[in-house]
């Protein structure tokens, strides 16, 4: 036994010696697995404080899962813990491994702290103003494509391709921010006439696909008619259209858009407030992270991956 660490247990594979394991090992290790080169060292006050770093994104999961925490918040809160975690971490081990901390100094944890906490909001303060910002689906309009309680991620800055015909588009209007699907772009001819729509002179068919059964923003049940339009799901229910009139066939000039909700009877979109111009665009719905249902109070299965 030596420093406490018994021979044949994880801490004494590595002896309890700085010089035993190298600074570009411990880096390595600690990227590897955070901790992993403190317990090499014997470092086991170490070991306790790195491996707690994921207790705090459990921390923050919980949080998210109770509604606790908006999309941005757990976002960025968990994607701050990542980079605290597998940043400062592998430095730390590195720092020890060449002897020079034999035990944590104040001075140095509150320097690493603050550079990694301001290093850590820039990049995540850029990534979310500039590449990908988190949203939440507070309405059921684009029922069935996001339900309410979706959480996903809408691509911005590089990320962005022009828009197309059948995006998913997210732009701002009156202070808020919508999201809506692309019907027409700039040069195209749209007509409605009884929730049918006429593209550049073609009707674009409805072949029904059976009932969905949704919950709206106040957890109120219902029931409406999936049908498959230009290869995707939107609802409509059996009575006949009585809050938005027919749109007489009209061209989008250049640079905006005729969007609508998936939930055609229960949108707010184009038919309402008219189109939406290029400077109003915000970023296209990129990637679905979960759904949290606030009325069952429980997360969703199978509701992830790219749009």
């Amino acid at each position: 036994m030596r420093d406490g660490v018994a021979r044949g247990s994880v801490c004494a594979v590595i002896e309890h010696d700085p010089d035993a394991l190298s600074p570009r090992a411990a880096w390595l290790l600690s990227l590897l697995a955070p901790g992993l080169a403190h317990a090499g060292l014997g470092l086991r006050t170490a070991v306790a404080l790195w491996f707690g770093f994921p207790l705090a994104l459990l921390l923050l999961f919980a949080l998210g899962s109770l509604g606790v925490l908006g999309p941005t918040g757990w976002m960025l809160g968990s994607l701050g813990c990542l980079l605290f975690w597998w940043g400062l971490v592998p430095w730390d081990a590195a720092r020890r491994a060449r002897g020079r901390l034999e035990r944590p100094e104040t001075g140095w944890i509150v320097g690493g702290v603050t550079a990694t906490a301001v290093l850590g909001l820039a990049c995540l303060l850029g990534l979310r103003f500039f590449v990908l910002e988190p949203f939440r689906a507070p309405t059921a309009s684009m029922v069935p494509t996001l339900l309410v309680g979706d959480l996903f991620l809408a691509a911005k800055g590089p990320l962005m391709r022009p828009v197309q015909r059948g995006d998913l588009v997210l732009f701002r209007r009156e202070g808020a921010v919508f999201v809506k699907r692309v019907a027409a772009v700039g040069g195209d001819r749209i007509g409605i006439d009884r929730n049918v729509i006429t593209l550049n002179g073609e009707v674009r068919e409805q072949q029904p696909q059976g009932g969905f059964d949704w919950q709206d923003s106040r957890c109120s049940s219902k029931r409406s008619r999936v049908l498959m339009e230009a290869g995707e799901s939107i609802l409509l229910d059996d009575a006949p259209p009585g809050r938005f009139g027919d749109l007489a066939e009209a061209e989008i000039p250049e640079g905006f858009y005729f969007v609508l909700g998936d939930n055609r009877d229960h949108s707010a979109d184009s038919r309402l407030f008219g189109l939406v111009g290029d400077e109003d665009v915000v970023g296209l719905a990129w990637w679905r992270l979960g759904s949290y249902d606030g009325c069952a109070r429980a997360w969703r299965s199978g509701r992830s991956g790219r749009f």
